[in-house]
C-alpha cells in the first residue's frame, strides 16, 4: 500500500472521529440544556403562592416537636394527656379566618389527675392529716373538710387553666409568629395558609420588583418627609395576598401610618442616647397620621351630593362599573 493511500485512510479516520466527537458534544448539550430548562423550572415553581405553603399537618408537627423539646415533660402531662393537648395545637392549626379557639375549648377533656404535679399524690399528706383530725369529731367538721377539698380542687382547676392559657398564648402562638407567616388567599376563600418566613419573604421580593418594573417606584426619605409635609394623611399600608398567578397588593385605606420623626435632633444627642434609642426602638418618636378614607370623607361627601343632585358638573366622571357601561 502506498504512502498517499495510508495517510487518506489515516485522514478520513481522524475525521470520522472528529465527527463523532461533535456529534457526542452536541448531544449532551442538548442534555445538559434540557435539565437546565427542568432545574430551573422546578425552581420557579418552587416559590409559586400555590404549592409553596407548608401544610397544616407539617404545621402541627413542626409546633408539638418544639414543645416536646422545650417543656419537661411532667408539665405536659401524661401521653393520654399530651394526646388531648396535639389535638388542641392541631385544631388550633386548623382555624379559619375570624374563627377563635376559647379557653375552655382547650381545657375540654384535659384532666388534673393526668398532670403529675397536680394529682391528688400533692396533696395527700394534707387530705390525711384532715381526715386523722376530723375522726370522730361532729358534723361541721367534716362539712369543713368537704369545703375545704373543694377549695383544693378549685385552686388545681384555676392553676391548670392558667398552664394552658400560657400553654398556648406564650409559646404556640409565638413559634407560630415567628417561623410563619400566616395569610387568607383569593382561592380559598376563608382557609388560613401557612408560609415560612423565608419563602415569604422571597415571593414578597419579587412581587416588589415586578411592581418596580412596572409603575411604581421607591421613595428615599426626603421625598417621603416631602410629600408628607403638604398633606395631613400618610401612605396605607400594603399586603400581599396570594392568589392563583402569583400575589395581590391590598392597601388598606382605612388604616392609620406613622413615620419616624427626623434624625436630625438624634445627631445632637450623646452616642451614648443614640445606642439606646437603637436597643429601645419603642422610645423612638414617631409621627402619626390619620387614614385616608378618614381625610378624604368629606370630599367623598361632596361628590356623591353633586352625583345626586347636579351630575352634569361632574361631566365624564365615573364612580363604578356601571357608570361605565351608562357613559
Amino acid at each position: 500500500m502506498s504512502e498517499g493511500t495510508e495517510s487518506g485512510i489515516k485522514s478520513s479516520e481522524k475525521g470520522d472521529l472528529i465527527a463523532q466527537l461533535d456529534s457526542d458534544w452536541q448531544k449532551s448539550h442538548v442534555l445538559e440544556s434540557i435539565h437546565l430548562k427542568k432545574t430551573l423550572h422546578v425552581l420557579s415553581h418552587q416559590f409559586e403562592p400555590q404549592i409553596s405553603y407548608c401544610s397544616k399537618s407539617q404545621v402541627t408537627n413542626f409546633i408539638c416537636t418544639v414543645c416536646k423539646r422545650i417543656i419537661p415533660p411532667r408539665l405536659l402531662g401524661t401521653p393520654p394527656n399530651w394526646r388531648i393537648l396535639r389535638k388542641k395545637i392541631s385544631k388550633f392549626v386548623w382555624l379559619r379566618r375570624f374563627e377563635k379557639l376559647s379557653l375552655k375549648e382547650c381545657m375540654h377533656k384535659v384532666k388534673i389527675s393526668r398532670f403529675p404535679w397536680l394529682s391528688n399524690e400533692s396533696s395527700c399528706y394534707l387530705s390525711n392529716h384532715v381526715l386523722e383530725y376530723t375522726t370522730g369529731k361532729s358534723m361541721d367538721t367534716n362539712k369543713r373538710c368537704m369545703e375545704l377539698n373543694d377549695a383544693i380542687y378549685i385552686m388545681k382547676y384555676k392553676i391548670l387553666e392558667r398552664w394552658i392559657f400560657w400553654f398556648f398564648s406564650s409559646l404556640v402562638v409565638p413559634l407560630v409568629q415567628a417561623n410563619f407567616y400566616v395569610t387568607e388567599s383569593e382561592h380559598g376563600k376563608n382557609d388560613m395558609f401557612y408560609y415560612k418566613k423565608s419563602v415569604w419573604e422571597m415571593l414578597t421580593n419579587n412581587a416588589t420588583n415586578c411592581l418596580k418594573e412596572q409603575s411604581y417606584r421607591s421613595l428615599d426619605d426626603v421625598s417621603i418627609r416631602q410629600i408628607l409635609s403638604d398633606r395631613s394623611f400618610g401612605f396605607p399600608r400594603l399586603r400581599f395576598c396570594p392568589k392563583e398567578n402569583g400575589v395581590r397588593a391590598l392597601a388598606n385605606l382605612n388604616g392609620s401610618s406613622k413615620f419616624p420623626v427626623r434624625d436630625s435632633s438624634l445627631k445632637d444627642q450623646s452616642w451614648g442616647m443614640q445606642r439606646k434609642a437603637r436597643l429601645h426602638p419603642e422610645r423612638v418618636k414617631f409621627d402619626h397620621f390619620k387614614p385616608v378614607n378618614f381625610v378624604l370623607r368629606d370630599l367623598h361627601a361632596v361628590l356623591k351630593g353633586l352625583q345626586m343632585k347636579e351630575p352634569e358638573k361632574l361631566g365624564s366622571s365615573i364612580f363604578d362599573h356601571n357608570d361605565v357601561y351608562r357613559k
